[in-house]
């Protein structure tokens, strides 16, 4: 399934026109920096706009990311008990309102996705990691974190 593209996102959400979304793509092509990047730094949209429509993008796919560009919020850390996150192998990582995000080795199942969601009392987004990566940061974020 194809997820929406965040510029369509962001037209609906923050109702970016037609000649803005244009000029950012003009603006994307020569420079390679991601849509919601330059529309953030020319002022359109709002960070909360962006984490919006990023985590509305995440409800039909689950894109393969590496976490060293990503990082952590300890916010979403100090959310998920550590024994959950390790017995599931799941790395919190963004909390957006009523919203957690998740990084997983492999493509999530609904039985996760519904385990997470009544566990924590929210919603439950992912992106697919590298295990080795997931584990390091579970090491390094519940020591830190404690």
């Amino acid at each position: 399934m194809q997820s929406t593209r965040i510029g369509e996102l962001l037209s609906q959400q923050a109702h970016l026109t037609t000649h803005d979304v244009q000029e950012i793509l003009a603006e994307q092509v020569s420079t390679r920096k991601p849509f919601g990047q330059i529309a953030l730094q020319w002022g359109l949209v709002q960070p909360e706009d962006l984490w919006r429509a990023w985590f509305e993008q995440l409800s039909t796919t689950a894109p393969t990311v590496k976490l060293a560009k990503i990082g952590v919020d300890s916010r979403a850390v100090s959310m998920v008990p550590r024994q959950l996150a390790e017995r599931l192998g799941v790395l919190p990582m963004r909390v957006f309102e009523n919203q957690i995000l998740f990084a997983v080795d492999q493509k999530p199942t609904a039985e996760l996705s519904s385990e997470l969601s009544q566990a924590l009392g929210c919603t439950v987004k992912f992106v697919v990691a590298d295990a080795k990566d997931i584990q390091d940061g579970l090491r390094y974020y519940y020591i830190n974190a404690a």
